[in-house]
């Protein structure tokens, strides 16, 4: 009886033992995948760039929002990582500097074609249902980080963070260091 009640006992931990290994080797695979996943989200700007279409800019909202003309029918994008003060929002006053960094949106933007980019870090449509894109003006002129590097918006993380991050934080520091746009002194009193 002992003996049977011995070897009860060594199943039963035998069991425990495996199950153990196995729960410590799903949540290890679950960190691996959640790391994999994360690191599949990143797209690199210049192969997207050769597989890209250019859109006409049909309508600039602000700084930060475009309406493009995509097969005849007109979308609206935000752009990935920037915000500009805002100018339409029915539910707030207009913000400093917002009419100048709309201004100039309209300035670089209405009237051109653009190349519409995605960030697979980022989700493809915000809760508004616009298009969330970087864009590209043909001449090379990357209008998400050269907006915020003229000073005339911040650099903006929704919820993940994405590809030029660190490049546009570092243009928000460039147009702060010397003053340029909204950051210059005097410019929102």
């Amino acid at each position: 009886m002992n003996i049977i009640l011995g070897i009860f006992v060594i199943i039963i931990d035998m069991r425990i033992i495996v199950l153990l290994i196995l729960i410590f080797l799903s949540a290890c695979s679950s960190n691996q995948d959640r790391a994999s996943v994360i690191n599949q989200k990143i797209v690199d700007f210049s192969q997207s760039e050769s597989n890209s279409k250019y859109y006409l800019v049909t309508k600039v909202v602000d700084g930060d929002t475009i309406y493009v003309d995509i097969d005849g029918e007109e979308k609206a994008i935000r752009l990935i990582g920037i915000n500009t003060p805002e100018t339409v929002d029915p539910r707030r006053l207009v913000e400093c500097f917002g009419k100048e960094a709309s201004e100039r949106a309209k300035e670089l933007l209405l009237g051109k074609t653009v190349s519409l980019l995605t960030d697979d870090s980022q989700e493809n449509i915000d809760k508004y249902g616009r298009l969330l894109r970087y864009a590209k003006i043909k001449d090379d002129f990357f209008y998400n980080l050269e907006i915020i590097k003229q000073g005339y918006a911040f650099e903006y993380t929704y919820k993940y963070p994405y590809k030029y991050q660190a490049d546009f934080l570092k243009a928000q520091d460039y147009a702060k260091s010397n003053e340029l746009g909204l950051w210059k002194p005097g410019a929102c009193e």
